[in-house]
């Protein structure tokens, strides 16, 4: 069940011994409109209209158009209108210092996701990255069945405590998309009878339609959004459905809580066709992440299973498999022991261009430069199992369970604090035969250097000169051994002394090549 508070609000219209029905044929709509829209922007008490002449239904459709399809004008109380139509008295729940405090705090939790979204991007792309930001990072408000209005509509509330019902998902997807220059209104389908008992059975929803590339599809961030019911309060976390992403208005009337809608306010005739372009990432699982050019995700098909990417969402490649596949179903389910579980019950999440996402034993990260995948060293509770991954910052949560997400859920996080994992020594410059090289290790996660090496110029490397005396003997001889052994370390130019084949790395033939060298059986290293 979603749920969808009216969109009515009512303008009074203060009594009078007669009607005002003049108008001035020269009077501008569109200023008049700026003007209401910018004395509710502005938590003015009085607007003043006295410049214009418009019908009492002109002023109400547009104040019903402001409160269903401006998210951001949320705090009106009551409006009503002097009897000569010239001045509209205005009562606001909240009062403007508290009105602007929240409306700097709206833009703060939005400025991640419009700085990620580029504006090269196709408008497809600019609205997935908007729903699967919403999905991945709230969850559908449950005091709509424990406490009745108690639970975020506004957008405000709904970024403020991380979780609302489909009117705020509705309001606040709108909201974004509108600041990265998408056109997108508010769609309402109506409390519905449907047994005609004088009950409504079917609960009031809202979602949206968005314009992209110049056509109108639907968009319903709650939907896709997964819960597991009312009697067991948690989100999946994580999980990304698109199930209700860019569909037609045929699609998207699949059920009773999306016929009959309707587009309150909006004048325009809107139809929503299919969509018709590259559509991969109607199949992934998670949030879908764009990094240098490729978009990743996850998705649990048989001909998919596991993480994947794309250039074009025409075609992918998959980096690693995740699961078990189920033959018999035709894709991947969750392997807890020796039971199987239908789903991927894990999001994938990007930090400083590494990408986090887990099986049902181990959480990984995937760095994207180097094409390297690393296990996490996180300690799961004994016998229990990973259901659900999310991500903020440095900071990964997830919840765990012995068998099931239904019963013994364990919550814990994990903040990737310091430089916790290391890269290998990486050669950054080479040394030529006057110059000396660089090599280094770095964070695997941040990225910083943490570690570096001069490697000397190739004029000052002596080869078989292991101790680095300037001559080349038995103590080379036992230094090598050592090495090789995994008994001692070398330094940069110990290495490439010890490398007497030119293979690039130091091994057992290095070793034979010193020791026929040091019984005179060949005369040069």
């Amino acid at each position: 069940m979603k749920k969808i508070i009216s969109l009515i609000i009512a303008v009074i219209l203060i009594l009078s011994a007669f009607s005002v029905t003049s108008f001035a044929e020269n009077d501008n709509y569109a200023d008049y409109k700026e003007c209401i829209y910018g004395g509710f922007y502005n938590v003015e008490t009085e607007i003043d209209l006295s410049r214009y002449n418009f019908e009492y239904n002109d002023l109400t459709t547009y104040v019903n158009f402001i409160f269903n399809q401006h998210p951001e004008i949320y705090y009106i109380d009551s409006i009503s209108i002097s009897r000569d139509m010239k001045t509209l008295y205005v009562n606001y729940t909240i009062d403007k210092t508290q009105v602007l405090s929240e409306r700097d705090f709206i833009d703060a939790k939005i400025e991640p996701i419009i700085n990620d979204i580029k504006s090269s991007w196709d408008d497809s792309l600019k609205a997935l990255r908007i729903h699967d930001w919403l999905v991945s990072n709230f969850m559908y408000d449950y005091r709509l069945y424990e406490q009745e209005g108690k639970e975020n509509h506004d957008i405000y509330g709904f970024l403020r405590d991380g979780k609302g019902v489909c009117q705020s998902y509705a309001y606040t997807f709108m909201y974004i998309a509108r600041k990265v220059g998408l056109e997108s209104y508010i769609v309402v389908s109506p409390e519905k009878d449907t047994d005609s008992d004088g009950v409504y059975d079917v609960a009031g929803h809202g979602w949206n339609v968005v314009k992209i590339n110049g056509n109108w599809y639907h968009v319903d961030a709650t939907y896709d959004d997964p819960i597991l019911g009312q009697s067991f309060k948690y989100d999946l976390v994580g999980e990304v459905s698109h199930a209700k992403f860019m569909l037609s208005d045929t699609e998207v009337e699949t059920d009773l809580n999306h016929t009959e809608f309707y587009i309150p306010g909006v004048e325009e005739e809107i139809v929503c066709n299919a969509y018709e372009g590259a559509n991969l990432w109607k199949y992934a699982t998670s949030s879908v992440q764009e990094i240098n050019g490729y978009w990743y995700y996850l998705d649990r098909r048989a001909e998919a299973g596991g993480l994947m990417r794309t250039k074009d969402f025409v075609t992918a490649e998959r980096i690693k498999e995740i699961g078990y596949l189920y033959a018999e179903k035709n894709s991947y389910w969750w392997e807890v022991g020796s039971s199987l579980h239908d789903g991927y019950f894990t999001g994938i999440f990007e930090y400083n261009e590494h990408l986090f996402f887990s099986d049902s034993d181990k959480i990984y990260v995937y760095d994207t430069h180097h094409e390297v995948i690393k296990e996490l060293d996180i300690t799961l509770p004994e016998n229990n199992h990973y259901f659900g991954l999310n991500m903020k910052g440095r900071t990964i949560t997830y919840i765990t369970s012995q068998s099931s997400i239904e019963q013994n859920v364990v919550q814990g996080s994990y903040t990737l604090d310091g430089h916790t994992y290391i890269t290998d020594w990486e050669t950054v410059k080479e040394p030529t035969d006057t110059d000396s090289g660089l090599k280094i290790k770095r964070c695997y996660i941040c990225g910083e250097t943490v570690q570096r090496q001069t490697i000397p110029s190739l004029s000052f490397i002596k080869l078989g000169d292991i101790d680095g005396d300037n001559t080349v003997g038995i103590n080379d001889l036992a230094t090598l051994k050592l090495y090789l052994a995994g008994a001692l370390n070398l330094e940069t130019k110990g290495e490439l002394s010890a490398d007497l084949d030119g293979s690039g790395k130091v091994e057992i033939a290095d070793l034979a090549k010193l020791k026929l060298y040091l019984a005179g059986a060949i005369n040069q290293l």
